[in-house]
């Protein structure tokens, strides 16, 4: 006898008040997921976290990934999108293909090699970089992948970017710390230190409000502007 196809009507799910409060509330959400390493973490950690808090069943879980599945990603699983029976396999595919911590590592340090110099002459970009640079580190050491950090090259090229005064700062940085083998680690905390200097002596320009016609004075009635 020929085995039938499953459908959602096979799958009764026994909710609790909180799996009802959790649907009602929305927290069944889930962002889109192409198959960019950046997007993993938190497309895998959400799925998971609403499944549990919404009590989603197998079929409903199948849905959800029809919907928020998008390009490269969808492609790479289509035939484990077929049967409910088979999303965890689909899961650990993804997660094999797009979730494995070296990518999200080798993607998160082609962006610091793809940042743009800053200027001298402009203490916002220098900030702006400082930043990025630190955040970047500490995405990586949350990963538990300290030793990427150890990049000589990208260290030295990062370096190379920075205008002369701060490159100087960095020189100083590194000599009265005596550190004989600067790392990436160590590029970060200065640069952090730098950009939060910066931050703190940028000052806040609001932006001009479009209801006075950005800034101008109104006339009054007589027409003299005061």
């Amino acid at each position: 006898m020929a085995s039938r196809i499953p459908s959602p009507a096979d799958e009764t799910p026994k909710l609790t008040e909180y799996n009802l409060s959790a649907r009602q509330a929305g927290m069944g959400k889930l962002p889109k997921f192409s198959g960019t390493p950046e997007e993993w973490p938190l497309f895998y950690g959400l799925f998971r976290y609403s499944t549990k808090a919404c009590g989603f069943t197998d079929c409903e879980n199948m849905l959800r990934l029809h919907e928020h599945l998008t390009g490269e990603a969808k492609q790479s699983v289509r035939d484990l999108l077929i049967f409910p029976a088979t999303l965890e396999e689909a899961i650990k595919a993804l997660k094999q293909r797009f979730g494995r911590p070296e990518l999200l590592v080798g993607s998160l340090l082609e962006r610091l090699r793809q940042l743009p110099a800053p200027k001298e002459d402009q203490p916002r970009t220098v900030m702006n970089f400082g930043f990025a640079v630190s955040d970047t580190c500490r995405a990586i050491k949350s990963l538990g992948r300290r030793e990427y950090l150890n990049d000589y090259q990208l260290k030295q090229d990062l370096v190379r970017k920075l205008p002369p005064t701060n490159q100087l700062q960095w020189f100083r940085f590194v000599g009265a710390r005596t550190l004989f083998h600067a790392t990436l680690d160590h590029l970060s905390e200065f640069l952090r230190l730098i950009a939060l200097d910066i931050s703190e002596l940028e000052p806040y320009r609001p932006k001009p409000s479009k209801r006075n016609g950005g800034g101008k004075k109104k006339s009054n009635r007589n027409g003299n502007g005061n």
